[in-house]
């Protein structure tokens, strides 16, 4: 039988469930802002699992997807422990902003980093999940992209320490029931795998808002999971019903506008597409084409994000737009450089800065 554990201000015992903060910071005019944390202490004994929720303020319907999930949990008939965040940056939430609008920091690279626990705000939580990180097996970092995205969950498996854990990392991934694509860049899923942990993101489709096929699907991969890992008793269940799920590996780049002006898609997200084939016009305020946006590689746009932040298609030159996946080669889940001209293509390469105007995925 499975022993009491501790996680924030929480103590559990086997066999039951509690809620509490995590950790707890004070803002201007002196309200504190509290990090919840719910627990779930198994009756036997098994793997540590840490799922958590909005990273990103805009990015509400990962909240429901967890919060569902831990519903359907029944510490009488686990085996292990989960630790939920299910409002990870509630400072971003409560403002509707992408990152913490207190210190201009965004939170998922900040967890990747060495975080000050003496440091600015969002440093502090991000210090306080480090933490949570360190006490969890497996790690399941929700997120979600805008409606025009094909569900996915992004690996980082070239941080893992050998092909043992590298296979180990993208079978968790995997039973999540999504497109898998590797983008190592810096994140939760960075700084986990680099621990030692078998950890992941989800990019669910449809950020900000809380629709019942988009929680369900997170629902659902998050109980996948659990159920892979041998937390809870059953078989995984297919996705359906969320948008196409392609099968293989890929690989993640931005795909920036040269030109500003007003974006029109020609592509549909998930649609295989040739190189060079026209993707998306940019055309200026009298109707004329200032540039003929084409696919950099034989792949797939997996998610149109221009309008994320401004709510608008109107795009600044230097914006991204678009991501787009291709097939996955190399060892240890190195990418495959684009092709040709790269149309504005950045792949996704680990970054160390958390200000500045942020990248909306991860």
């Amino acid at each position: 039988m499975a022993g009491a554990f501790t996680i924030g201000d929480v103590t559990v015992p086997a066999g039951e469930r509690a809620r509490g903060t995590l950790t707890a910071v004070t803002v201007a005019g002196s309200q504190v802002v509290k990090i919840p944390v719910i627990a779930l202490n198994g009756k036997r004994d098994g793997p540590t699992l840490l799922v958590m929720a909005a990273v990103h303020g805009r990015e509400v319907c990962s909240v429901g997807a967890v919060l569902d999930a831990i519903g359907h949990m029944d510490p009488l008939h686990m085996s292990g422990r989960v630790i939920a965040i299910p409002v990870a940056n509630p400072l971003a939430v409560q403002a509707g902003t992408y990152i913490s609008p207190h210190d201009d920091v965004n939170l998922s690279p900040a967890i990747s980093l060495s975080s000050d626990p003496q440091g600015s705000v969002t440093n502090r939580i991000a210090a306080a999940i480090q933490r949570a990180v360190h006490a969890a097996d497996y790690v399941i970092d929700v997120h979600a992209n805008t409606l025009q995205s094909i569900p996915q969950v992004l690996t980082a498996r070239s941080a893992a320490a050998d092909e043992h854990a590298r296979r180990e990392c993208v079978r968790f991934a995997r039973a999540f029931g999504f497109t898998v694509v590797e983008d190592a860049r810096r994140s939760t899923r960075r700084y986990a795998t680099e621990m030692g942990k078998r950890a992941f993101t989800v990019e669910l489709a449809g950020d900000r808002f809380m629709l019942d096929n988009i929680t369900r699907a997170g629902t659902r991969g998050i109980l996948n999971c659990a159920k892979t890992i041998g937390m809870l008793a059953g078989d995984p269940e297919p996705q359906a019903g969320v948008g196409p799920i392609l099968e293989g590996d890929f690989a993640h780049a931005d795909l920036r506008t040269n030109r500003g002006g007003f974006l029109r898609a020609h592509t549909e997200v998930g649609v295989f597409t040739r190189q060079g084939e026209r993707v998306a016009t940019i055309f200026d305020f009298y109707g004329d084409t200032v540039q003929a946006v084409e696919m950099p590689v034989d792949g797939y746009v997996s998610s149109y994000v221009c309008g994320y932040l401004s709510q608008s298609w109107a795009v600044c030159e230097g914006d991204i737009v678009a991501y787009v996946i291709s097939p996955l080669t190399g060892d240890g889940g190195q990418p495959a450089p684009p092709r040709g001209d790269h149309h504005g293509v950045t792949p996704a390469a680990p970054v160390d800065a958390t200000r500045g105007r942020p990248r909306p995925q991860g």
